[in-house]
Formats: structure tokens, C-alpha cells, sequence
């Protein structure tokens, strides 16, 4: 695959999101802050999950797995500080505010394929970092609930790329080739 439809492919799922899902309002700001949030983030983390097995080759599985080893435990560490910090968010709404969940798993995903793929950093981390904006626009983050979300997510993606066999799920592939299976580590 040429390096050019290598850096486009995640830009083409962004543009076809939108083109069919931007919403018609007046505010027209607020509405494709709305659509990155709400529609183009599990877009952005699907392709960082999938986009390795239709162009890494005989890496592919192993890096899809990897990815979604790092989504897994980007949104258990999110998660787990949400219930501890407990901070009301911005509009008022609720008290899961610190981490930004949404700019974790999108900074933990541009991590993972900035890695594999380092001539695409700029698109996936320009993603994550609409993403990450897209929250605070939106009233649903403050800036530093974003950028602990972010600094969280690209620890955890330099965690697994430093690991061997990832964090949690430890890809296994046989001696022969055609068998391949998942074994779960960690230390708890």
C-alpha cells in the first residue's frame, strides 16, 4: 500500500462520517463539535482497532490486538480515576469529570498507530486532539480534563509499545502459523 493511502485512509473515515452525520442547526460550530464527539470518537477508535489488520500485513494481528489491549486498559484507568476524583463536569451534569474519557482512548489510539505507522502521527494525534477539544467546546470538560486525558492515554500507549506483549491481553500465535489464541497477564 502507497504512503499516501496509508496517511488518507483514517482522513477518509472522518469525511464520510461527517458528510452523512453532520447534524443541520443553526449553531453550526456546535454541531460538528457534537458529531466529533458523539460520532466520529468510537470512528477514530475503530479504525485505530481495525485499520491494522486491512494494512499491517503479517503484523496485522498482533497489532490490532495490541490496540485494543491499550483501548481496554486506557478506559479501565479513565474510569477508575472517574470514580476516585469525582468532579462535576463543566455544564453541570454529572461528577465523572476528571479524566476526559474521550480524549484517553483517543490519545491512547493515536499513540498506538503514530507507532506503526510514525508518518501518520500528525493526522491521528490532529484527530485526538480535535477530539479532545470537541469536549471542552461542548461543555462536558474542562481544558485540564482533557490534557490529563490525553497525557494518560499516550502513557498507557507508550506502556504497551514498551511491552513486549502488550499490557493485559498477550498475543499468542503458535509454532505453525495457521493456530493463534489470546492469553490474558498481568499483576494485580
Amino acid at each position: 500500500m502507497t504512503t499516501i493511502r496509508r496517511i488518507v485512509a483514517p482522513l477518509c473515515l472522518f469525511v464520510t462520517y461527517f458528510s452523512f452525520a453532520m447534524p443541520s442547526s443553526a449553531d453550526g460550530s456546535r454541531g460538528l463539535m457534537r458529531a466529533i464527539s458523539d460520532g466520529g470518537t468510537p470512528v477514530f477508535l475503530v479504525a485505530a482497532a481495525a485499520l491494522p489488520l486491512a494494512r499491517d500485513g503479517k503484523a496485522a494481528r498482533d497489532h490490532a490486538i495490541r490496540a485494543i489491549d491499550t483501548l481496554g486498559t486506557a478506559f479501565v484507568a479513565s474510569e477508575a480515576l472517574k470514580s476516585v476524583v469525582k468532579e462535576r463536569r463543566p455544564d453541570g451534569s454529572e461528577r465523572d469529570s476528571f479524566p476526559s474519557g474521550h480524549a484517553t482512548l483517543a490519545f491512547a489510539a493515536a499513540t498506538m498507530e503514530s507507532a506503526y505507522h510514525p508518518k501518520e502521527a500528525p493526522l491521528w494525534y490532529g484527530g485526538a486532539a480535535i477530539i479532545g477539544w470537541s469536549r471542552v467546546s461542548l461543555r462536558k470538560h474542562h481544558t485540564y480534563d482533557v490534557l490529563a486525558g490525553a497525557a494518560l492515554g499516550y502513557g498507557i500507549g507508550r506502556l504497551e509499545i514498551s511491552r513486549p506483549h502488550g499490557i493485559v491481553l498477550a498475543p499468542w500465535i503458535g509454532r505453525d502459523s495457521r493456530s493463534a489464541g489470546m492469553a490474558f497477564a498481568g499483576k494485580f
